[in-house]
């Protein structure tokens, strides 16, 4: 091997840092194609086995390879795997040990086509969109038990599957409102119940606003001056836009007087909001007409710079909450 191909021994000079660091760099996030499939995998932490897939944009399991994925989850035998790190430990391994002997044993008699299995898939897309905004604790697991109960028939086609589904699931859905309500009831008393939202300092806000649901007023600390609690992550991004169209101002986020966003906007797309500075400009890696960028706002003037982006052409992608 010559000297110049020897790289035993030798710091070999990193070539990444460069892009990475003038914010250049190319992630799969940024690979985009017409009809694109996502699949995300999934790692039990306590050696199961995934035996089923649900699709969380479909109506028909069946019909599942024939469809677009907006998203999949995968889960065990059809049932919710997650409910806090305690509670995903302790079901998990319990799922895994049953599932691998005795619930292995009633598909092989009975087959997995049940009104149970597919109660049980419903409730683990409705359990992965809820997640996207809300704390696990929150996700009414009781009710799922109950609903399980009334609209599942007790009896039918696989009378042997139908009722081992039926206990296996009541008893998943039971122990998870238990501990749910345990963690609500540490969540409210540590202060921390109310993490899922973020607080704002609002003026000119209209009676209309503080009839939103999504909303909570905190205090009322003038004529129309409120402090706001609002969601978080996309339900945020889609509420501040809708507040500066209503007159709705913002003082600060979350203490802060200053808050990023991205957006997307052609090529030719030049930044000349006025206030706000430009913190990166970058054509993306599957489309190179079009650009993300990046955009440092003050709160204050944050409702200036989402009008005139709506006027401009370009589409606001994420406000980044604190």
């Amino acid at each position: 091997m010559s000297a110049k191909r020897k790289f035993v021994g030798r710091s070999v000079p990193r070539l990444e840092d460069r892009p990475l660091l003038t914010g250049q760099g190319r992630f799969a996030g940024d690979i985009s194609f017409p009809g694109q499939w996502h699949m995300r995998v999934v790692r039990s932490p306590a050696e199961l086995e995934i035996w089923q897939i649900a699709c969380l944009d479909c109506h028909d399991e069946r019909d599942v390879a024939r469809r677009k994925l907006g998203a999949i989850l995968a889960f065990v035998s059809g049932y919710v795997i997650g409910g806090g790190d305690l509670a995903e430990a302790v079901t998990s391994v319990v799922k895994g040990a049953y599932e691998k002997t005795l619930g292995r044993v009633a598909e092989w008699i009975a087959g997995h086509d049940t009104p149970e299995d597919a109660f049980a898939a419903r409730t683990a897309r409705e359990y992965a969109r809820f997640l996207h905004t809300r704390p696990w604790y929150e996700f009414p697991f009781a009710a799922r038990l109950e609903a399980l109960w009334k609209e599942t028939p007790p009896w039918g086609p696989r009378p042997v599957r139908k009722w081992e589904r039926r206990v296996v699931l009541s008893a998943e859905y039971g122990v998870k409102a238990l501990y749910a309500g345990l963690a609500r009831v540490v969540a409210g008393y540590l202060h921390r119940a109310d993490n899922a939202g973020i607080d704002v300092l609002a003026e000119n806000v209209p009676d209309q606003v503080l009839a939103d649901a999504r909303i909570k007023q905190v205090k009322a600390v003038g004529p129309r001056v409120y402090i706001l609690r609002l969601p978080r992550h996309e339900a945020f991004t889609a509420i501040v836009p809708a507040l500066a169209r209503q007159g709705v101002r913002l003082r600060d986020i979350a203490g802060n007087e200053e808050i990023f966003l991205t957006v997307r906007a052609p090529r030719a797309w030049a930044f000349g909001l006025g206030p706000g500075r430009l913190v990166l400009a970058e054509p993306l890696l599957t489309d190179r007409r079009v650009q993300r960028v990046g955009i440092a706002a003050p709160v204050s003037a944050l409702h200036t710079v989402l009008t005139r982006l709506e006027r401009s052409g370009a589409t606001l992608e994420q406000l980044y909450d604190y």
